[in-house]
């Protein structure tokens, strides 16, 4: 795999004329360094990939560089939410149980997730004793 530069992102994103992309080559490399540590956190992609999958890569770091120009986001904490129930003999009782924890970037996922490393299956090896 080969990572993407800045000159492919910038090219991204004038294409799309998204006017947040900065022009300060400081501020591109930090974006830049900021999404791959992000990706690498949080979207695993295979070590090898096709040009076609190279392409795609390329334009969600590029989509990921544009969202860490402001700063690396915190990922949504999952909610703690609470159930008030009745119970038959008339007491209340509250439950508090994990809400679910909202994409920040359901677009990138989206185009990372058939990059991602394919599990691979244990080996089940018969052997035949011999005498």
């Amino acid at each position: 795999m080969v990572m993407a530069t800045i000159e492919t992102i910038t090219a991204f994103h004038e294409l799309r004329q998204n006017a947040n992309w900065p022009s300060d080559s400081d501020d591109q490399k930090s974006a830049l360094a900021k999404a791959l540590d992000y990706q690498r956190a949080y979207y695993p992609v295979r070590a090898t990939l096709t040009d076609a999958e190279q392409s795609i890569f390329d334009d969600a770091i590029a989509l990921l560089a544009l969202e860490m120009v402001a700063g690396v986001p915190v990922r949504t904490e999952q909610a703690v939410k609470r159930l008030k129930e009745q119970s038959s003999s008339g007491a209340s009782v509250e439950t508090e149980y994990l809400g679910a924890v909202a994409d920040p970037f359901p677009q990138i996922t989206a185009l990372l997730a058939p990059l991602a490393p394919v599990p691979v299956s244990p080996a089940v090896r018969f052997a035949r004793m011999s005498r």
